[in-house]
């Protein structure tokens, strides 16, 4: 129950944070300040949400009713009227690429990449494809036009793949610089240069230029210490003992991808870590019992992967969750004895259970707690069943972050 409010505390005070400076201008042409929170996918204008003040209710930006909205110092948008080819990318014929096409005109937010007082490039996001469009000038917004074709050429087999880069002859045509548009593809960075490049060689001043948010990957050093518990029970003379609980050490390396949207918040991991555990039984503190004296040691190497989310608060600290499948790798360091007979081969070489971690980051340090569901170590379950528990505590540092 106090992990629940923990979560739902944090969601709320980070929904409170993340609302940004910004403006929307009216269909009269009246520019209001207000407060802008992206509700959807980074670079598309298609959720986002506004407040005139922290106190004010919240509502959509309506399409209908706003030309122009934007975040200072991030992001801003446009309402525009454009043509999307919405026809299938898939031919029979080379020949149906010539009349393939079918424009459908609406109208919608597209975000301004790059612009001048010379040329503005802008960009859509639509069913995960990126559209772009430009302007010279005074003209009006075109696309940049682009489409790829696949065609079967059997079932089950390879297929062709043929392009339509008109948009290359548009912007020799229209924008020629010293960049070369033969090679030039159609994403983001390229054509951001090819941008550059135009205006800078027609004197141009760069205004505004937004960067697309991409992926990040990290990769972390951990050190801390482990907990563990152990308990065995003997299915047929229905007894059960408890080991000690005991802590150690434990050090490893983790490594995180965190996707290019929704501020970077949910991404995977994946880690290595290494402990060495040791639990001991003592029949004298067990009276009444039939084991003998005990000890269980293990050199434990777990890899642990999964699914990280992240909740910000400000640019520096931020509360993570992690959930996911940890591998753990026993051979060749494993000890277990029961009074005098070594019982190793008993215990498995490897097992697998489910990991649930929390912790926070503080710029580039972070504090882990992980929890380890519990797991069975004896190979002979007719016999015995046993439970092994462990919860990691550790400290750690980014050494690596792009």
């Amino acid at each position: 129950m106090p992990l629940l409010f923990l979560v739902f505390l944090t969601q709320q005070l980070a929904a409170q944070i993340a609302f940004k400076p910004g403006y929307l201008i009216t269909n009269k042409g009246v520019k209001k300040e207000c407060l802008l929170k992206n509700a959807g996918i980074e670079n598309s204008g298609k959720k986002y949400l506004y407040k005139y003040s922290s106190s004010d209710s919240v509502q959509w930006v309506d399409l209908k009713k706003v030309k122009e909205f934007g975040v200072y110092n991030k992001n801003r948008f446009i309402r525009s009227e454009i043509e999307l080819d919405n026809s299938s990318n898939q031919i029979k014929h080379l020949k149906d690429t010539l009349n393939h096409q079918r424009l459908e005109k609406g109208y919608a937010f597209l975000q301004e990449v790059i612009s001048s007082e010379h040329a503005s490039l802008y960009s859509f996001l639509h069913e995960g494809n990126e559209y772009f469009f430009y302007k010279k000038k005074n003209s009006n917004i075109e696309n940049l036009i682009f489409k790829k074709y696949v065609k079967q050429i059997a079932s089950g087999l390879e297929s062709e793949v043929y392009y339509d880069n008109r948009y290359q002859k548009q912007l020799e045509l229209n924008l020629p610089c010293s960049a070369k548009t033969q090679r030039l593809s159609y994403s983001r960075r390229p054509l951001v240069r090819y941008f550059r490049t135009y205006i800078k060689e027609n004197n141009g001043e760069l205004q505004t230029e937004t960067k697309k948010q991409e992926g990040k990957f990290l990769v972390k050093a951990n050190a801390g210490v482990n907990f563990s518990s152990y308990s065995m029970e003997d299915k047929k003379k229905l007894s059960k003992h408890n080991f000690s609980n005991e802590s150690g050490l434990t050090i490893g390396l983790t490594a995180e991808y965190l996707f290019p949207f929704n501020r970077n918040k949910w991404g995977l991991f994946a880690g290595v870590y290494y402990a060495d555990i040791t639990s001991y039984y003592t029949n004298s503190t067990n009276s009444g019992t039939n084991l003998p004296n005990s000890e269980l040691e293990l050199k434990d190497i777990s890899i642990p992967f999964g699914i990280v989310h992240y909740i910000h608060f400000n640019k520096q600290f931020r509360f993570f969750l992690k959930g996911g499948v940890n591998a753990s790798f026993y051979k060749g360091g494993k000890t277990f004895e029961i009074g005098e007979a070594d019982k190793s081969d008993q215990l498995r070489d490897s097992a697998v259970n489910l990991i649930f971690g929390a912790g926070f980051n503080y710029g580039r340090f972070q504090a882990e707690a992980s929890y380890f569901i519990p797991r069975n170590l004896i190979s002979l379950t007719d016999i015995y069943d046993s439970e092994f528990n462990q919860l990691n505590i550790t400290v750690g540092f980014t050494l690596f972050s792009h």
